[in-house]
């Protein structure tokens, strides 16, 4: 994949493998690994199917809902569909249908090809999206597909594609009894740095590759099963009772150790950008002024999160240091994404000087806007205004900043509408929040707010002999993770960062767990360039 050397790697089953002495790729040699037939998982058990088809929408659709689709291998066509029931034009090309019926309504209003995406120059170049599930493997030149994946996106456009890890724990763990060798398509698996390496040498830009954490649930059980029982197996083994009983029993295991060690992951995740403006043709180009010196995770560890909760323990007995942590750090979070000198900067549920100190300290236009007039911010020449009806005009300021504020208003999808309609396109939004189920989502009642709402102030009551300022249904509602993301998959504007606040970068994944993340997040930020 480099162009550097490779070397044959005897694995467990008498299978070689070559991989590259640079980055690892891998290529099979089906000369020397034989197998007697093929088995996909088309016709597969179908509550299984149904929940990855579920998993890998919501993958796809993490960073905004794309108005025009491409998918590259696109089978039944049941991604396709759950695109087109979304709002969007849809395409797709496929060399080998392999006999599969496609959904009629994806055949009827999607503009579907047979052939390689190489040899579909005709197709339109302004795609927001090009994707393909499990297909790089398959491919006999894939510089060439990515290549052309890259020239059919719009300027901006994101391009997605799920693939095997070459680099996974699982070829040393099962050998020639890993499941993804089955296939005899399957003729190349990557690596982290091969995959970034060939996203490289295709033009993109933006380039991450992410393990799945629950991707291919069942690819365990199913080495298992192909170790204990080698040799032919009827189509839809990975429909089987004894895999699908496996899958399901060891599943708890089998997360604990994907959470633990990602390389035990199956599937590697390519995501990338074409140059160019980001948002949907015909945007403003994002904000390019001010300085952008901060790349992407360089700080967000354990250190950093450490930091953090130190200055939250010291909050009510030193908040100028809790607020002036919390103010950097904000700082550095949007500067991944915008510059701030000379930006008009909005502050909805504006609080302590010490924001407003260091956005002025960078140059921008501070504006801070509360309903209370008595907040300090406030007071030193702000705003004060409604958060569900912002007294600003469409389309009027660079950067909506909301801090700690949406679990604090009645109706926060309302308020987060309001967010993204004075924000001019290319301008950015960050909105980060304390939910219900967190540790700390009851404020100051935590975590008695975890036995209710109403116990937790009575208990508070007693102890203090006042009222809690936070009072669930009054001054604090319940807000959760899943609003946030729910809310944010929208066709204005595009998810730039979802994650939990304050944890370290490599805690992202608990996001794709439902109930786990209402838990684990603690407060979730959301960032968004409104198209």
């Amino acid at each position: 994949m480099c162009g550097s050397s490779v070397v044959g790697e005897a694995i467990k089953g008498g299978c070689v493998l070559d991989r590259c002495t640079r980055c690892g790729h891998i290529e099979r040699d089906l000369g020397r690994c034989p197998a007697d037939h093929r088995d996909l998982a088309y016709g597969g058990e179908p509550t299984l199917d149904r929940i990855r088809l579920d998993l890998t929408h919501r993958e796809l659709v993490r960073d905004g809902r794309p108005g025009r689709v491409l998918e590259i291998g696109y089978g039944a066509g049941s991604l396709l569909r759950r695109f087109l029931d979304d709002g969007a034009e849809v395409a797709g090309v496929d060399p080998d249908q392999l006999l599969v019926d496609v959904d009629p309504v994806v055949r009827a209003h999607g503009d579907l090809r047979v052939g390689g995406i190489e040899e579909t120059a005709d197709l339109p170049g302004d795609q927001d999206l090009v994707y393909g599930i499990h297909v790089l493997e398959h491919v006999d030149n894939p510089h060439r597909a990515l290549a052309a994946s890259h020239d059919l996106l719009r300027p901006g456009g994101r391009v997605s594609f799920l693939t095997p890890a070459g680099d996974g724990t699982a070829v040393e763990r099962y050998g020639a009894a890993w499941w993804m060798l089955e296939d005899p398509t399957h003729v190349r698996f990557f690596t982290a740095d091969s995959l970034t390496r060939a996203a490289e040498a295709a033009g993109f830009v933006d380039i991450e590759v992410r393990r799945l954490l629950l991707d291919s649930l069942s690819v365990d059980a199913a080495s298992v099963a192909r170790a204990v029982r080698p040799g032919p197996r009827p189509r839809g083994v990975l429909a089987s009772r004894a895999v699908v009983a496996s899958a399901v029993a060891s599943l708890p295991i089998v997360l604990a150790q994907r959470l633990v060690r990602p390389r035990t992951r199956p599937t590697l995740h390519l995501l990338a950008r074409r140059a160019g403006e980001s948002g949907a043709r015909g945007a403003v180009p994002p904000m390019d002024g001010g300085s952008m010196t901060t790349p992407p995770s360089a700080h967000r560890g354990i250190r950093r999160s450490v930091r953090l909760f130190s200055a939250f323990l010291v909050e009510q007995s030193d908040p100028h240091r809790f607020y002036s942590e919390l103010a950097a750090d904000s700082i550095d979070l949007l500067r991944e994404h915008t510059g701030l000198h000379g930006r008009t900067v909005l502050d909805v549920g504006a609080g302590p000087r010490e924001f407003a100190r260091a956005f002025r300290q960078e140059g921008a236009r501070y504006i801070p806007l509360d309903h209370d007039a008595s907040v300090a911010s406030v007071r030193d020449g702000g705003v004060v205004g409604d958060a569900l009806r912002l007294p600003l005009a469409d389309a009027s300021v660079d950067v909506v900043f909301s801090s700690n504020m949406w679990e604090h208003v009645p109706d926060p999808e309302a308020v987060a509408d309001e967010l993204l309609r004075v924000t001019r396109p290319g301008g950015i939004v960050f909105l980060s929040y304390t939910n219900w189920l967190s540790p700390w989502g009851g404020h100051e009642t935590s975590p008695w707010h975890w036995l209710g709402g109403q116990r937790a102030i009575r208990r508070y009551e007693r102890r203090h002999g006042h009222p809690p300022k936070n009072r669930v249904g009054e001054t604090l509602h319940r807000v959760s993770v899943r609003q946030g993301l729910e809310w944010a998959r929208r066709s204005d504007a595009d998810v730039l960062a979802a994650r939990p606040r304050y944890l370290p970068d490599w805690c992202a994944t608990v996001l794709r767990l439902p109930g786990v993340r209402e838990v684990v997040t603690w407060n979730l930020l959301l960032v968004l360039r409104r198209r």
